[in-house]
């Protein structure tokens, strides 16, 4: 059982580092800055939005979890537990609130997700409803991972963790995530509503301390 987990694992890690990658369309119109990720050495573009700075890129930082998939345009993909402590020393994973203030910046929910999205079809499916990347936030349509590691919605639809936990009385076990479609122009607020949700590997954006 031990040597099927190193080979599954082993499997998941070559995804990350072997594969091709894709040319990812940023905003031309944006000065970009730049982190690097001591841990990994891995170099992400940042963006500033109003009064926030964001990583342009998925997080794609080594976790304790050895289910990673999907890693070299979309980055990892994460549960929650593990998206908690993913981010690098001097960013953090966004509570709900700091993603509201994004979205109320970029005009509300309703037409937030087209000023959030990729333009294209490279790594959205069409029509990518609305994407302008005008924010140059540059989300990708990295789709999620089921609990069962089976991927899902690639290129159809974007998942962003929050730390924010859903108000006490419905469930402890309940988190926010903000979800972008290719046929929308909305960033739409869900929650994990149960454990087995919470074992569904999504998305993580930093944002700066």
């Amino acid at each position: 059982m031990k040597k099927l987990t190193r080979t599954v694992s082993l499997l998941f890690i070559l995804c990350c580092t072997s594969c091709a990658k894709d040319t990812i369309e940023f905003n031309p119109g944006i000065q970009y800055g730049s982190f690097t990720d001591t841990r990994n050495n891995e170099v992400y573009k940042t963006v500033q939005i109003g009064d926030q700075t964001w990583m342009a890129e998925n997080l794609r930082s080594i976790s304790t979890d050895p289910h990673e998939v999907n890693c070299c345009n979309y980055g990892k993909l994460y549960m929650h537990g593990a998206a908690e402590e993913a981010c690098p020393e001097g960013w953090h994973m966004p509570d709900s609130s700091e993603w509201q203030i994004l979205i109320n910046y970029l005009g509300g929910n309703n037409i937030a997700g087209g000023k959030l999205k990729e333009t294209g079809t490279t790594h959205w499916d069409a029509p990518n409803k609305g994407a302008t990347n005008s924010s140059g936030f540059t989300a990708l349509g990295a789709g999620f991972a089921d609990y069962d590691l089976g991927l899902q919605k690639r290129m159809k639809q974007a998942e962003f963790w929050t730390s924010s936990e859903y108000p006490p009385g419905y469930n402890v076990s309940s988190y926010y995530f903000v979800s972008l479609s290719n046929s929308s122009t909305s960033a739409t607020w869900l929650i994990s509503d149960d454990d087995f949700e919470l074992m569904e590997r999504k998305s993580v954006r930093c944002i700066k301390n």
